[in-house]
C-alpha cells in the first residue's frame, strides 16, 4: 500500500509500471488467500485482509480519478460563449506542459497495467467508467483539434500536431497501440493539406 500511495508522478512510465505491477500483485496474492483459506472476513486475518483489499481499491480509484484530471490539463478545453450557447474547443495557443503530460503519462501507464487485476482488486466499475470517460475525451479532443487545423482555425498547425501527438500517446495507453497510430496518421495527414 505504501509503494503505490508513494507513487512518484514524475516517475513517467516506468514508474507506473512498477506500481501497477504492485497492484497486480497483491490483488493475486490477496485473491490466492480468499480462494485457499476460509477466513472469515469479521475478524482476525479475515477482517484484516478485507480492510487491506478495501484501502488498495480506495487508493487505486483515487490515483485513476487523478488520472482524468490531468490528462484534462494535458489536452486542455476551453469554454467559450454565454449562457446555454457554450462551446468547448481545443487550447491550441500555448504548448502543453510536459511536466503535467509526464504525470498524465505516469497515471495512464498505472491504469493500463492494473485492468487485468480490476475485477478481483475491487475497483472494476471505477476502472471501465474512467477508461471509457478517457477514451471518450481523448475521441473529442481529436475530432476538435483535426476540425481546427482543417479549417485553419488553429493558430499553430506545428502545435495542434504536437497536441494530436500527446492525444495519440494517451490513447495507445487508453486503449492500444491502433488506436494511437491512427490518431497518428490522420494528424499527419490533415497537417500536411
Amino acid at each position: 500500500l505504501k509503494a503505490v500511495g508513494g507513487l512518484d508522478l514524475d516517475g513517467g512510465p516506468k514508474a507506473g509500471r512498477a506500481a501497477g505491477q504492485t497492484v497486480a500483485l497483491i490483488t493475486q496474492q490477496v485473491f490466492e488467500l480468499e480462494t485457499c483459506i476460509e477466513l472469515n472476513r469479521e475478524t482476525g486475518w479475515g477482517h484484516r485482509i478485507v480492510g487491506q483489499k478495501q484501502a488498495l481499491a480506495n487508493l487505486v480509484e483515487a490515483r485513476l480519478r487523478e488520472a482524468e484530471k490531468l490528462v484534462a490539463a494535458a489536452v486542455p478545453i476551453q469554454t467559450s460563449g454565454f449562457s446555454r450557447m457554450r462551446r468547448s474547443a481545443p487550447k491550441l495557443d500555448v504548448a502543453a506542459d510536459p511536466k503535467v503530460v509526464g504525470r498524465a503519462v505516469t497515471l495512464l501507464t498505472f491504469a493500463h497495467e492494473v485492468r487485468h487485476c480490476a475485477g478481483h482488486g475491487g475497483f472494476s466499475a471505477t476502472h471501465a467508467k474512467v477508461v471509457e470517460q478517457l477514451g471518450a475525451a481523448i475521441d473529442h479532443y481529436v475530432e476538435e483539434v483535426l476540425d481546427h487545423v482543417r479549417t485553419g482555425d488553429a493558430p499553430d498547425p506545428a502545435l495542434a500536431l504536437a497536441f494530436l501527438n500527446i492525444a495519440a500517446d494517451f490513447d495507445g495507453l487508453i486503449r492500444d497501440a491502433r488506436a494511437a497510430e491512427l490518431i497518428r496518421r490522420r494528424a499527419t495527414t490533415a497537417c500536411l493539406a
